[in-house]
Parts: C-alpha cells; sequence; structure tokens
C-alpha cells in the first residue's frame, strides 16, 4: 500500500484506534482535529497531514504495516522553499540530481567542499 498524501487522511486521522498506537504523532493528530473543527484552521490541518507523512520514521511505519497487514510504502513531500548541501566536488552531480525541484542554485566554494544553496 502507497500511503501519500491523498489517502492519508482517511487511513489513518480518521482511525481512533490506529492513532492510540502512534502515541509520538499525537500532536499533529490534535493538530488535525483541532481544523476539522474550525473551518478558519484549515490550513493547519494540511499542515499536520504533510508533518505526518514526512515524520513517520522505521517504527511507525512497522505499526502501520501491522495494523493493515501489508508492506508499506510512502510518499514523501518536500514543501521545504530552501535546501542547503554541502560535498566533496565530486559528489556535486549527485546531489544536484536530487535537487530538480529547485529551479535556482548558488554554488560556494573553499579548498574541499561545495556549499549548495536552491530554492524554488
Amino acid at each position: 500500500m502507497n500511503l501519500n498524501l491523498v489517502n492519508v487522511e482517511e487511513l489513518i486521522f480518521y482511525n481512533q484506534r490506529l492513532q492510540v498506537s502512534l502515541p509520538k504523532h499525537r500532536h499533529l493528530f490534535d493538530q488535525w482535529k483541532l481544523a476539522k473543527m474550525s473551518p478558519s484552521l484549515r490550513s493547519l490541518g494540511k499542515r499536520a497531514i504533510l508533518d505526518f507523512l514526512n515524520d513517520l520514521d522505521e517504527e511507525s511505519l512497522k505499526i502501520l504495516e501491522n495494523h493493515f497487514g501489508c508492506k508499506i510504502t510512502l510518499s514523501r513531500v518536500n514543501y521545504c522553499l530552501i535546501s542547503n548541501h554541502s560535498c566533496h566536488p565530486d559528489e556535486a552531480e549527485e546531489i544536484l540530481n536530487k535537487m530538480e525541484e529547485f529551479v535556482d542554485l548558488t554554488i560556494y566554494r573553499d579548498e574541499n567542499h561545495l556549499y549548495l544553496s536552491c530554492w524554488k
């Protein structure tokens, strides 16, 4: 099963029993509930869903896999506006290939390192 922005709300945020087994993410569930009660906080609810997807770790994935009885894959969303990296010049191509969604780039180099900053 692929867990993504489209189905995570229906599968996890509406499932109270499953939320109890993920206590580390309780604050996100509470933010989402608050947003559902008050339409003016709709953006808070969407942010809670995004943060939940990006905060899932191996332990939480195992809990979800045990609950659903199948392998879970994640589709994470990168909503950062700026991405900073430091690397050896030989590794720069690999890092640049991962940053396709960023449109602007600045590079600084000292003796042994490249410092890359990308933004949308």
